[in-house]
Formats: structure tokens, C-alpha cells, sequence
């Protein structure tokens, strides 16, 4: 009987390690996809404007796709790890709790990807078409929209799952009256967002041909359909870490102390990042008065900070891994 069972165990093993290495190498190949419509477009106008060859262009696009890469891939390697455990302790409140999670964290790489595809795209097929602008402007609105609903599945799915985590330790969520300042502040932040939209004069239509505009929709449209919902799914977000962080600190696993301090601070650090990007991409007249060097010091900044976020995700996860490793054996 043992025997059986350690071969069953070790085929059970293998099966997994497969299925790892397709969805390592879909996703990669996925990412390399739309990497190829990037370099594929026409960038001859952004070479002039920063006085770049054509080869230094794209070879600073390959520089920033790598980051990307790791990105999407230590993604992949959180979701994968928090599923199969959430798989390995079955259909309680604490796997269905975990099981909520990692869906949160594949629609976070699903609307990674789909943003990426979409963006090459919007290049590739505006050189080619009549009129440019309106290609442009119809990617920029299925992008945003996309991305709206991709960050409200994302932190829906993250709330729900710290409520089934809290459940399965007898406790409840905090009820909203009680995180009165979070609201508060998320209302302050969409007042902030509002006025910045405001002020951006390619929020609508851009000013320069080299890119497209930010929203393409007038300005109340923008607030009420865009920028609205997006701040209040960062708020879902927030609540969301908050009560996970409520349930680390409440549960008696060091493991899982371990998974959710560096979870909680990866997201916390994603959500944040956001927020700062979507507010630095209203300044355009920043960008204007800016070289290249400026420009590009910034994104790796930022890109450095969401390799970092992530890379807390996955070493969370990692612990899990461990776990189902050692329940498997």
C-alpha cells in the first residue's frame, strides 16, 4: 500500500512539474508576443523626437521588456503556489479563502498581458490605417475600461478571500464605519485624480503625434467612468490588506505569518505604485519639459520598485509551495 502510494505521489509530482513548465512557457511566450508587436512598430518619430536611432530605440525597448518579464513570471509563480495549496487543504473556508486569492492574482496577469497586447496593437495598426488619432483613441478607451475592470476583479476577489480567511478563524470584517479614514482618504485621492485629469490637455486629444491621448473621452465621462471606479477598486484593495493583514497577525502559523507579511507589504507597494503612476501620467507637461534620461530614470525607478513588489509576492508564496511539497510527501 505504501508503495502505491509513493508512486501515485510521485506521478501526482511529475503531472505538477509539467503543468508548471506549459503555463511558464505560455505566459513567456505570451509576453514575447507583445514584445514583437512593440519593436515591429514604426518608432521613428520617438527616435527624432529624443534623437535615438532606430536601433537604440528598440534596443531600450528589449532593456525594459526584461523587468517585464520577471514581473509577469513572479505573478505567475505566486498564483500557481497559492492555488495548488489552496488545492492540497481542500473545500474548508481556508482553501476556498486562499483558492479567492490566487484567482485575484491571475486576473492581475491577465489584464497585465491583455493591457500590453492592447497598447502594441494601438501602434502597430495606427501606422496603417486613414486615420491614426481615432485608432489611438478607440485602444486608449477599451484599454482604460479593461483596466478598470481587470483592478476591481483583482481586489474583489483578494477582499473575498480575506473574509473566508477570517471566517475560518471565527472572526469577522471590520465593519466600514470603523475604517472611516480610508474612505476618507480614497475620496481625497479621487478629488486629487479629478483636478489632475483636469489639468492634462491630451486627456482627450493629444497635443503630440507621437502619442495617443490618455483617455479619450470628455472630461465628465472620464471622472465618472474611468477615474471614479477606478479609485474606488484601490479602496476594495486597501480594505482587502487590511483584513489580511488582520488575519497574519491573528493566526497562530509562522508560515503563514511569513506568506502574508510579505504578500501584504507586495501588494500594498503594487496598489501604491499605481496610484502613483495613474497621477504621474496626467502631468504631461512634465514629460514635455524632460530628456530622455529624465524620463527613462523614472520608469526604472518605478519598474525596479514593481519588480521588488512582486518578488515579496512570490517569496510569500514561496512558503506555500513548501507546505504543499511536504503534504504531497
Amino acid at each position: 500500500m505504501k508503495q502505491m502510494t509513493a508512486v501515485f505521489t510521485k506521478q501526482t509530482s511529475r503531472s505538477q512539474k509539467r503543468n508548471t513548465a506549459v503555463w511558464y512557457t505560455a505566459v513567456s511566450f505570451l509576453w514575447l508576443g507583445a514584445v514583437a508587436l512593440s519593436v515591429a512598430a514604426d518608432n521613428s518619430k520617438t527616435a527624432a523626437r529624443f534623437h535615438l536611432s532606430m536601433f537604440q530605440v528598440r534596443l531600450i525597448q528589449l532593456i525594459f521588456a526584461l523587468p517585464g518579464l520577471l514581473i509577469v513570471l513572479a505573478i505567475l509563480f505566486g498564483g500557481l503556489s497559492i492555488w495548488r495549496y489552496a488545492r492540497s487543504i481542500g473545500a474548508s473556508k481556508e482553501g476556498k479563502g486562499f483558492r479567492s486569492i490566487a484567482y485575484g492574482i491571475f486576473a492581475l496577469l491577465v489584464g497585465l498581458l491583455a493591457g500590453n497586447y492592447l497598447s502594441d496593437l494601438q501602434q502597430l495598426l495606427s501606422q496603417h490605417v486613414a486615420d491614426p488619432q481615432k485608432v489611438k483613441t478607440d485602444f486608449v478607451i477599451i484599454s482604460n475600461y479593461v483596466a478598470v475592470l481587470v483592478s476591481f476583479v483583482t481586489y474583489s476577489m483578494l477582499l473575498r478571500g480575506s473574509r473566508l480567511l477570517l471566517d475560518s478563524l471565527g472572526k469577522q470584517l471590520i465593519a466600514v464605519r470603523q475604517l472611516i479614514l480610508v474612505p476618507a482618504l480614497f475620496i481625497v485621492l479621487a478629488a486629487l485624480y479629478a483636478w489632475l485629469i483636469h489639468g492634462n490637455p491630451n486627456r482627450q486629444v493629444s497635443t503630440d503625434a507621437t502619442v495617443g491621448p490618455v483617455f479619450g473621452l470628455s472630461y465628465w465621462l472620464t471622472v465618472f467612468t474611468v477615474a471614479v471606479p477606478l479609485v474606488a477598486s484601490w479602496l476594495v484593495g486597501a480594505i482587502a490588506l487590511i483584513h489580511l493583514r488582520r488575519y497574519y497577525t491573528n493566526t497562530k502559523g509562522v508560515v503563514y505569518k511569513l506568506l502574508f507579511r510579505k504578500f501584504v507589504k507586495g501588494m500594498t507597494l503594487f496598489i501604491f505604485l499605481n496610484i502613483v503612476l495613474q497621477l504621474l501620467t496626467q502631468l504631461s507637461s512634465f514629460y514635455a519639459t524632460r530628456n530622455l534620461s529624465a524620463i527613462l530614470s523614472l520608469i526604472i525607478v518605478v519598474y525596479g520598485a514593481l519588480v521588488y513588489a512582486f518578488i515579496l509576492i512570490a517569496r510569500g508564496a514561496q512558503r506555500l509551495s513548501m507546505i504543499e511539497n511536504i503534504l504531497v510527501e
